[in-house]
């Protein structure tokens, strides 16, 4: 519903699906939900119902979904995996875990071109189904500073502090030790 209203307030001609109608549940959703409206935003309940559009956006689930998809939310995706439109995921494909890269249920979820991934780029995106069904993969830090977590991929970048240069007089248990 934000990246709704960013593209509305950029000019673009946005159709916003709550698939079967459900509006959301948190008070941050919904609070977007009354941004959109207010801004002269509609909402449809059939994605099939929608027009044709260059760009498909998914932002149906975050990271925490832990059941499989199931009824218009199912719809939902079959929706977006059919469309020859740019396919576009919110921080993960939904019905990806994050952490694993497995589908949450037996039926795959939204495969996107591009997943725009926030805060830090989430191991799932990397691996098993995740691999393919993420595309190109952007990470957007949203301008905040974010502390390691079990969740994140780490780069060289990341290791410096503890990466030093090494003695000739040295033996390897003197550099700690790694698990793989």
């Amino acid at each position: 519903l934000a990246c709704a209203c960013e593209l509305k307030a950029a000019g673009a001609s946005v159709t916003v699906v709550l698939p079967g109608g459900h509006r959301p549940n948190s008070a941050l959703a919904l609070a977007q939900l009354e941004r959109w409206e207010k801004a002269g935003g509609t909402t449809i309940d059939d994605p099939y119902a929608s027009p044709k559009a260059d760009c498909a956006v998914d932002g149906l689930f975050g990271i925490g979904l832990s059941r499989p998809i199931t009824g218009d939310y199912l719809d939902a995706v079959l929706w977006f995996n059919e469309r020859r439109a740019i396919k576009v995921s919110l921080d993960v494909p939904s019905g990806l875990n994050a952490w694993t890269g497995r589908w949450t249920g037996t039926y795959p979820g939204c495969s996107a071109d591009v997943t725009i991934t926030f805060l830090c780029a989430k191991s799932g995106l990397y691996m098993n189904e995740g691999a393919d069904a993420a595309g190109e993969i952007v990470l957007s830090e949203l301008d905040v500073s974010v502390p390691l977590s079990n969740l994140s991929v780490i780069g060289t970048d990341d290791m410096e502090h503890v990466i030093r240069p090494r003695l000739h007089n040295s033996h390897e248990g003197d550099y700690g030790r790694v698990a793989v």
